[in-house]
């Protein structure tokens, strides 16, 4: 799974999944391709919505599995996320605050096989000569 970290944030854990809203005549699904993009350099295509939380009347957050398919990990350069990184899912839980771990995702941890849960899928440096 990838996570940005939030411009400002102190030593305290502070990192999130990219979000960003539905721009006017814009569907959920190229939105989530176009922050995605914004916030972490990466191309994805949105696979499946895991599911909405409905926060109030005017906001409901949905939750999508997207597959990478192109672009470079880096943080937005002009914008809110000060650096971006892939973390074994194992993970996310000690990294994202309680109140961001919303129970769609923590239900999705739950479903995958322990072997992607402890997985990191961020490359190995390469070597030193």
């Amino acid at each position: 799974m990838f996570l940005q970290r939030d411009k400002g944030a102190q030593d305290g854990i502070v990192w999130s999944f990219p979000s960003g809203k539905v721009e006017k005549d814009e569907a959920s699904f190229d939105a989530v391709i176009r922050e995605v993009k914004e916030e972490t350099g990466l191309k994805v295509i949105p696979e499946c919505m895991l599911g909405k939380n409905q926060i109030s009347p005017d906001l409901c957050l949905t939750y999508w599995l997207c597959k990478r398919v192109g672009g470079e990990l880096k943080p937005e350069s002009n914008g809110a996320t000060s650096n971006v990184a892939f973390r074994p899912v194992s993970e996310i839980e000690d990294l994202i605050a309680p109140r961001k771990l919303h129970h769609v995702i923590a239900e999705y941890i739950g479903t995958l096989p322990r072997r992607e849960q402890t997985k990191s899928r961020t490359p190995n440096p390469a070597p030193r000569s």
